[in-house]
């Protein structure tokens, strides 16, 4: 019984350990930019966006689509989403890519999101989603 024990509790799992180990680099450098599918480190960076909307240079933040408002509240259409986020990647020499989001970029909304004006806020705006106005605001 000790040796059963023995087995399961050392043997097995110092075993399984050898599964584990990484079989290489597997990244697909065809989906790559071209200027740097040639270098021969590449690492995409994760990046961790708000929940925002950039328009006319201002970035708007949102709340994840918790703050609905009402019709009544809504003025002019100002625009819409026209892109989403940027893919920022880093090569071997530690070049990053822009990070930037352009104008006209969202992370949550999708493109032809149309955009309104708030009547009683200078500094926010409405995305119409599903048929439902959200918030967003500037700092």
């Amino acid at each position: 019984m000790k040796v059963l024990t023995v087995l399961i509790f050392v043997l097995i799992p110092v075993l399984s350990l050898f599964g584990c180990k990484s079989s290489g680099d597997a990244r697909d450098e065809s989906t790559l930019p071209a200027d740097t599918a040639d270098t021969t480190v590449m690492m995409i960076v994760p990046v961790d966006w708000s929940d925002f909307i950039k328009i006319d240079g201002v970035t708007y933040i949102g709340d994840f689509r918790e703050t609905e408002i009402t019709p009544d509240r809504i003025g002019e259409r100002i625009g819409e989403v026209s892109c989403g986020v940027p893919i920022v990647y880093t090569d071997g020499r530690g070049n990053i890519t822009d990070d930037t989001p352009a104008d006209g970029a969202s992370f949550l909304c999708s493109i032809g999101t149309e955009l309104f004006s708030v009547k009683d806020s200078a500094h926010s705006i409405a995305a119409l989603i599903d048929g439902r106005y959200y918030l967003y605001s500037s700092d």
